[in-house]
């Protein structure tokens, strides 16, 4: 899966060397297939040496599309609670439709959202990308947006390469039978850099997501009757699974789930 790679590069960008926490992926659907994605991930590990590296960079980019810069500004308070979408910090360039977008995708830009939730005192932080979408497919689309309009903006490129190469639209499923999320392809360029780590490589990625997992949330308009996947539980419309990120780099098929709901029959759920 192209997304689990893309992930790992984001976070190895944003957390240097540190440990990273878990990383989730919350959706909730409704019956005409549309719903809310959010990806959080967890960088209360990595947040001392965030700190540290705002601390030293005075730079400003004056055409205004520095996300990072703009999330953090407050970083010197007790706590931050910050919500914003893509199109309010997205450079000039991109808003005035002379760059890679059209300005109808600069508008779309405005249904992906990015808060920044962080504690000084608990050393906590949370990321989380969260967009409403009217289909699987329209969330590869306007994932891609961020991809697409980098405009020279490191903040907007590395975001674009953690999110902008999806596949929901091809490798998810959903009806009022059931809900099916495939591993897809196995991701060539993941496979290799598993299989060319060396020891010491090997070492770092321990290091970096030893304790990490890949949480996935699904939250359904109906009942579950039964549901196929690595560790996975469920609680009434919820379907929650939780694979050791380390194990899910090595084996791409456990991030797949198979999900069953419960038939009803005049009007009652059946058990």
């Amino acid at each position: 899966m192209k997304r689990i790679r893309n992930i790992i590069i984001g976070i190895i960008v944003v957390c240097g060397l540190s440990s990273c926490g878990d990383i989730q992926e919350e959706m909730w659907l409704e019956k005409d297939g549309s719903g809310k994605l959010e990806y959080t991930i967890d960088l209360s590990e990595a947040l001392p040496m965030l700190q540290m590296m705002m601390a030293m960079d005075t730079t400003q980019d004056a055409g205004g599309g520095d996300i990072v810069g703009k999330l953090f500004e407050e970083m010197g308070t007790d706590d931050i609670d910050s919500t914003m979408n893509f199109y309010e910090v997205a450079p000039d360039s991109i808003k005035d439709g002379s760059g890679n977008l059209t300005l109808e995708e600069v508008e779309d830009l405005k249904k992906i959202d990015m808060t920044v939730k962080a504690n000084k005192a608990s050393e906590q932080m949370l990321i989380k990308i969260g967009v409403d979408f009217t289909s699987f497919a329209e969330i590869d689309r306007l994932f891609s947006l961020m991809d697409k309009s980098d405009g020279g903006d490191e903040n907007m490129a590395m975001m674009g390469e953690m999110f902008g190469d999806n596949d929901f639209g091809e490798n998810y499923l959903f009806d009022s039978k059931g809900f099916t999320k495939s591993a897809g392809e196995e991701d060539a360029e993941l496979g290799d850099m598993m299989d060319d780590a060396s020891e010491e490589d090997m070492g770092m990625m321990e290091m970096m997501f030893g304790e990490s997992k890949y949480v996935s949330i699904y939250h359904f308009p109906y009942k579950v009757k039964s549901a196929e996947g690595t560790n996975v539980k469920i609680d009434g419309n919820t379907v929650v699974s939780k694979v050791p990120f380390m194990e899910m780099m090595e084996d791409q098929q456990k991030a797949a789930l198979s999900v069953k709901f419960k038939k009803k029959f005049l009007g009652i759920f059946e058990e």
